[in-house]
């Protein structure tokens, strides 16, 4: 075999075995598993329909599915999250200082909230939580 073939196999092992890690530490293919701090937590969907009115609960779970698409965090653990976490707490847990970052998850984050509910939130992202950006898209719909 040839080193270059020797190299593209090892790099393709390389994308197996990380797939292969993720999806064993999200519980699905293709999904970051979410930060620790997060994930150790119980379901905080109580939390939310007991701080969110009935018909404004469907916002909050669809914010909450695209913070985890922004992500790619397993959409089944969209309720480990509460609403007082601030997104910029949830990006630096997701990229601490020595990983490299910039998936573009605030630019699409930030994309699709301004699509489907008309709110922008760019200039509030480091103070912002995530039970104020459902309330900013209940109060535009």
């Amino acid at each position: 075999m040839t080193t270059g073939l020797l190299i593209v196999l090892g790099i393709l092992a390389l994308v197996v075995v990380a797939v292969g890690w993720d999806s064993w530490r999200s519980g699905k293919a293709f999904c970051s598993p979410i930060p620790r701090r997060f994930r150790d937590r119980e379901s905080q969907e109580a939390i939310w329909q007991e701080r969110i009115p009935g018909e404004t609960q469907a916002t909050a779970d669809a914010i909450l599915r695209m913070l985890c698409d922004a992500f790619t965090f397993n959409p089944d653990d969209r309720y480990k999250f509460w609403p007082d976490d601030r997104y910029c707490d949830i990006y630096q847990a997701r990229y601490p200082w020595w990983k490299v970052a910039d998936c573009m998850e605030t630019e699409w984050f930030g994309m699709e909230l301004e699509k489907r509910f008309g709110i922008d939130i760019s200039e509030r992202l480091s103070t912002i939580t995530l039970g104020e950006i459902v309330d900013l898209a209940s109060n535009r719909s």
